[in-house]
């Protein structure tokens, strides 16, 4: 009897290693498929280049002195829409502090071009596609959705970063306060 029960606690205890190692195999492999991409490094930013909607190819460190508004946007996109009116108005309104709103659209270039004609947009408008994910990705936004801003300061550190669309009262506020540093 005595080496049944022995048998048992010897067969259970196997069983409870076997399980602890295959969850911790297991738990390793989950997160290794959802690592974060690796680090970025802060001035990277300035060296990615999109077209602007005419062509012209324009790298993101020709605004590198400037605190950057940058904003990932599409012409499908409803709160994308919504949120250029009030970006054309803090432009207008910052730009004297060293403020540069920049429009980067995952769309196409011609619908992007009379959407801003439309507008009236008065900053920088780029297109790009799988290149616009990637610098989205690495400004923080894991799940790809628009829009997306993210602020950089002069020297390529992200400050902030607003998934989803930025009310203009928000937007106004955080930038007033940027440009008191």
């Amino acid at each position: 009897m005595k080496s049944k029960i022995a048998n048992f606690f010897l067969l259970l205890g196997l069983v409870i290693v076997a399980a602890g190692g295959g969850f911790w195999v297991a738990s390793e492999q989950r997160a290794n498929d959802t690592a974060a991409p690796p680090p970025f490094i802060e001035a990277e930013v300035y060296r990615f280049e999109f077209a602007t909607p005419a062509g012209e190819m324009k790298k993101l460190g020709e605004w590198q002195k400037h605190w950057m508004v940058v904003n990932f946007w599409a012409t499908w996109c409803s709160p994308c829409r919504r949120e250029i009116p009030a970006f054309i108005d803090l432009q207008n309104k910052y730009a004297d502090q060293g403020v540069q709103f920049v429009g980067i659209a995952l769309d196409e270039a011609l619908p992007v071009q009379q959407f801003a004609e439309e507008q009236g947009m008065n900053y920088p408008v780029l297109v790009g596609e799988d290149d616009v994910i990637v610098l989205m990705q690495h400004l923080g936004n894991q799940i790809g959705a628009l829009p997306f801003t993210a602020v950089i300061a002069p020297g390529g550190r992200t400050l902030f970063v607003k998934q989803g669309e930025w009310e203009a009262s928000e937007a106004d506020e955080y930038l007033s306060e940027l440009s008191r540093i």
